[in-house]
Order: structure tokens, then sequence, then C-alpha cells
């Protein structure tokens, strides 16, 4: 189902979830599952399960995974409201995922990396994705994009005035984390202007080792 012909009453925050940046990466999101909807597919941080409301109808499971407990019966309403079916949801911490080694063949990870603080938590957390990554399966991530400047002053604004974290990464920093396990990026689609210094950010595919 089209984004657009959602029925998104049961949004509680649109302001977080609606911003012209965030949509284009679950838009992206759904073109990429259009080829990766076989097999065991995670949606890590689902929060109120937008991407999977908007999925075509899957050929393989689906799960969801959120911290917030709050936003997992927001996405249940939302999967009620828009017969979405077949979904399991499970309450986590994306550092420490109740997952078994090399578990989903597919996983969506969506609008996070934007707001973990540190390299070292964010370096945690793609570990924690590759390890629950099955052989010759893949991670989807976006990352905003640290080489625009405007971006950075935004964010270096928005880091004075609230309290909590919004950033940017380079490329060659999350293909240098994925290469540790052997993962490489296989494709990537820039978000806005098409020029290094001015794209918005990245959709960004990386398959593990088979």
């Amino acid at each position: 189902m089209s984004e657009a012909n959602l029925d998104t009453t049961a949004v509680q925050r649109p302001g977080a979830f609606f911003g012209h940046i965030t949509q284009n990466v679950r838009n992206l999101a759904n073109e990429y599952f259009s080829t990766a909807q076989k097999g065991l597919t995670l949606d890590v941080g689902c929060g109120n399960g937008l991407f999977f409301a908007s999925l075509p109808k899957p050929t393989g499971k689906l799960v969801g995974t959120d911290l917030d407990l709050s936003l997992l019966y927001e996405s249940k309403q939302i999967f009620k409201d828009n017969e979405v079916a077949n979904v399991s949801l499970v309450q986590g911490n994306v550092t420490t995922m109740p997952f078994e080694d090399k578990s989903f063949d597919n996983i969506f990870f969506l609008n996070t990396l934007i707001n973990i603080p540190t390299d070292e938590i964010a370096t945690i957390l793609l570990n924690e994705l590759m390890r629950i990554c099955r052989p010759g399966g893949r991670i989807f991530v976006d990352i905003r994009n640290a080489g625009n400047p405007i971006l950075r002053y935004r964010y270096w604004r928005h880091n004075r005035r609230e309290e909590f974290t919004t950033r940017g990464y380079h490329l060659r920093h999350l293909a240098g984390l994925f290469a540790t396990k052997g993962f490489k990026i296989t494709r990537k689609t820039a978000i806005g202007p098409k020029l290094p210094f001015l794209a918005l950010g990245y959709f960004l595919e990386a398959q593990a080792p088979q």
C-alpha cells in the first residue's frame, strides 16, 4: 500500500514521522524491499510500524522490534487500521537484540542512525545487525550526509538547543564498519541532490558474506 493511502490517524507525533527526508527513506526502503521480500525480514527500531504498513503484500515473514512500548502499541493500531496482518512485534534494545545469531534474511534500520549520539554506540549497534544477519543476507540502512555543509550546520545548531542528538555520517565510515565483518555495500541511492556535498543522505544495502 502506498504511504499516501495509509490511515495514519493513530500516529501521535506526526512531526517526528512525516518529515521530508524521513518519508523519502521509507519510500526507498519500500522500493528496495521489492527485491528482498523472501525469507524473514526484521525492522529494527520499527517505531509505529509505518514502514511495514506501507509495504506491498510480502511473501516472507515480518518482525518489528523497538524499545519504546508505547510505539509498539501504536503500531498495532496502525496495522489494525490498515488491515496489515502477520507481523510479529518484539520489545528489545537495539544494542542487545533478543535474537539468535544469523536469524534474518533482510534487516531494515530506518531513520535511526541520525539520533545515535556517538561512533562507539553506532559501532555496537551495527555489529548487532551484522550478528543477526544470515549468510548472504542484506542490511538496509540510511544515513544523513555529513559531507553536506548545510546539514552539518543545522545539526550543530540543533545539538546546542536540544537534548537528543542529530548527526550525519560519511559513506566511508559506514563502508568501513561493514567491511570489518566482511559485508559489502552493494547498492546506494542518494536522497535529494546527487552531488556528494549536496546529497541530504544515502540509502544503503550491505550484503553479508556467504
